[in-house]
């Protein structure tokens, strides 16, 4: 039924694009509409027409990035995100998806600055699907555990306690390596008082004391 949908946005949007050539709009559009389908190529072809038409057009810059990251270009992907946000220089999604091609070239350092700005930038971002015209990236499942610790570094900087606490959870679940030691990392100091926090050190203790006695006994 979906791509039923994008099948015929696609056509309808084609149909656009022969009726005004020059409209960057209907391209980005038809862009969006390949690009849901997996059709990649047809979809970085017309991404490419409407920068063409419009330069200065950041969400079909963002939307070619994005192509760019499905195709794991993840340098590539990289570098045409910066060029979008330099053209739109305030906007999160773009800085949310910069953080994620970010972090699949496994450069987490970046990662994290670019998911604290989008959060800056807009603190419900994580929790939004997108907006017309532009393609969130969606991340690859690869490497959850090390994300989700990043991500509780990111909420950490910005002193949110809350879903600092759920991603260095999220982390300890899905196996981050040496988890007693990473929430002694600085950046969580501010949690020192806090009763959940405390709660989920003496958990990850624990757990990694019955592991460690596991290993011993013959």
């Amino acid at each position: 039924m979906v791509r039923k949908y994008y099948t015929e946005a696609a056509e309808l949007y084609r149909k656009l694009t022969e009726m005004e050539p020059k409209n960057a709009l209907y391209y980005n559009k038809l862009g969006i509409s390949h690009h849901q389908m997996q059709n990649l190529e047809a979809a970085k072809k017309s991404y490419r027409r409407a920068i063409r038409l419009n330069p200065q057009y950041a969400q079909a810059v963002n939307n070619l990035a994005a192509v760019e990251y499905a195709e794991k270009k993840y340098r590539d992907s990289i570098f045409t995100y910066l060029r979008a946000l330099k053209l739109t220089p305030g906007d999160a999604v773009i800085y949310s998806n910069l953080g994620t091609a970010y972090f699949a070239h496994e450069r987490f350092d970046y990662a994290m600055e670019s998911y604290r700005y989008a959060l800056l930038l807009d603190p419900e971002i994580f929790r939004r699907s997108g907006r017309m015209g532009t393609i969130v990236q969606q991340r690859d499942e690869k490497n959850s555990a090390a994300f989700n610790f990043y991500m509780a570094k990111t909420y950490a900087s910005l002193a949110n306690v809350e879903d600092t606490l759920q991603y260095l959870r999220k982390a300890w679940e899905e196996g981050f390596p040496e988890m007693s030691k990473a929430v002694h990392d600085k950046v969580f100091e501010f949690l020192a008082t806090e009763p959940l926090f405390q709660e989920l050190l003496a958990q990850i203790e624990a757990a990694e004391k019955e592991a460690a006695e596991k290993r011993a006994s013959p």
